[in-house]
C-alpha cells in the first residue's frame, strides 16, 4: 500500500500531531473521491475508528455505530486501529432518520365534562360512549389491610448457623470466620 500521508517535518524523532482538519479538496489530500464529493478528516495521533466516528457523525450515545460506514469507505485502510497523525479517511455523508414517535398521551383527544369520549387508536374503542361528569368528592377510607409478612434478615456469628428462634424462610446468615453465607428454607440453613 501506498503512503498516502503526508510529510511531516519530524522534530525530536516524534512527529507532532496534527488538529483535526475537515476537507472537501481532494486534490490537497492526494486521495480519489467518489463522485458526490465527500469530506475528509485528517487523523490525530492516538485516533481510532469509533472516536473519527464520533467526531464527524456527532457527540450522542449510539453515533460512535457509525464507524462501520468510515470503515466500508475507507476499505484500503481498515487494517490501521490506532491512527497516526495525518491519515486522510473519507467521511460518507449518512442518511439521518428524523422523525420521532409520538407517546400515547400526545395522541390523545381533550376530554371535558360533559362530552362524549371518541377514542383514537390504539385506544380501544367502548361499545357506547361515556359520558364524563364532574369530579365527585372523596369517598370514605376502606378497611386497614392485613400486616404483611416480613422481610428477610441478616443475622452473623463466628460459627455456622444451627437454630435461631424467629428465623424464617429466606432469611440469611453470615459466618463473619469464614465468610459463608447461608440461607434459611424449608426450617434448614443451607450455604449458598
Amino acid at each position: 500500500m501506498a503512503n498516502i500521508a503526508p510529510r511531516i517535518p519530524i522534530i525530536g524523532g516524534v512527529p507532532s500531531p496534527l488538529p483535526p482538519v475537515f476537507s472537501t479538496d481532494p486534490a490537497t489530500l492526494g486521495v480519489t473521491l467518489n463522485p458526490p464529493q465527500q469530506r475528509v478528516y485528517i487523523s490525530t495521533q492516538g485516533d481510532w475508528w469509533d472516536l473519527i466516528s464520533l467526531r464527524c457523525y456527532g457527540m450522542r450515545r449510539g453515533d460512535d455505530h457509525l464507524m462501520h460506514k468510515l470503515i466500508e469507505a475507507n476499505y484500503e485502510i481498515k487494517h490501521i486501529c490506532k491512527f497516526p497523525a495525518g491519515i486522510p479517511v473519507i467521511v460518507p455523508d449518512i442518511t439521518v432518520k428524523t422523525s420521532i414517535p409520538l407517546v400515547p398521551w400526545k395522541r390523545a383527544s381533550l376530554i371535558t365534562p360533559g362530552t362524549a369520549v371518541t377514542p383514537t387508536p390504539p385506544v380501544v374503542a367502548p361499545t357506547t360512549p361515556v359520558i364524563v361528569g364532574a369530579i365527585g368528592g372523596a369517598g370514605t377510607p376502606g378497611a386497614a389491610g392485613a400486616p404483611g409478612r416480613r422481610g428477610s434478615l441478616w443475622f452473623t456469628g463466628t460459627t455456622n448457623p444451627t437454630v435461631i428462634p424467629g428465623a424464617v424462610d429466606q432469611d440469611l446468615y453470615l459466618n463473619t470466620v469464614t465468610g459463608g453465607v447461608f440461607e434459611f428454607a424449608g426450617g434448614v440453613w443451607r450455604q449458598k
